[in-house]
């Protein structure tokens, strides 16, 4: 089953706010909705979302002190801020720049094409999956630290990688795939078995996390 990534739309307008939290559940999203920038914050920490979209002209405080905030907190869940994409009415080139000053992602001005909107929240999610402030690599439930090369899948740790991943031997099934027509596997193809194979001893040498025993 797929799960749906969760946002939190802070949009003080109660019509705005209706209309794109149904458009983003539509698109496929799980959305939080919140009016000002003290619930935005609770928010956050409560229900720790994907992604914000940030409205900038909220009744207690601008948007973008929201932002300034949220990047102050200690880190939340894997270690991350959820990244932020404003969605707001002032379109002047220093609002844009002190939006990304903040710690905003992305920056639409209303008004604005929904279709865009969401590929713009798919985009940004893209980007900034797996991205982590300290610096650890994240896919799934595996983490990867570079720095001592460990690996943990679930909080459970593994072994340690090496510096240096040797190339393996061919299998006979790989060897025959890559001279269909006379051709040779390439430098790209190597590659993606190699992460295939390391992928696949990663799995197996570490425990899921169902199989934690206290």
């Amino acid at each position: 089953m797929t799960v749906r990534q969760r946002l939190l739309l802070v949009e003080d307008e109660p019509t705005l706010r209706e209309l794109l939290s149904a458009s983003l559940r539509l698109a496929g999203f799980q959305v939080i909705a919140a009016e000002t920038g003290a619930q935005a914050l609770a928010s956050v920490r409560e229900e720790r979302p994907d992604l914000i979209v940030l409205d900038v002209m909220l009744p207690d405080f601008d948007g973008f002190e929201v932002a300034r905030r949220l990047r102050e907190q200690p880190a939340g869940h894997h270690g991350t801020h959820p990244p932020i994409l404003f969605l707001t009415a002032r379109d002047a080139a220093e609002d844009r720049i002190s939006g990304l000053r903040a710690g905003g992602d992305d920056y639409v001005t209303k008004p604005f094409n929904l279709e865009e909107l969401v590929l713009r929240i798919q985009a940004v999610l893209r980007r900034t999956s797996g991205r982590r402030t300290d610096g650890l690599l994240v896919v799934d439930d595996l983490e990867l630290d570079p720095d001592s090369h460990q690996v943990t899948r679930g909080g459970l740790a593994g072994r340690s990688l090496p510096d240096r991943v040797q190339p393996a031997p061919r299998a006979d099934g790989e060897h025959r795939a890559g001279h269909v027509q006379g051709t040779t596997p390439g430098p790209g193809v190597a590659l993606r078995l190699q992460r295939r194979r390391l992928h696949r001893r990663l799995l197996h040498q570490l425990p899921a996390p169902q199989d934690r025993h206290p």
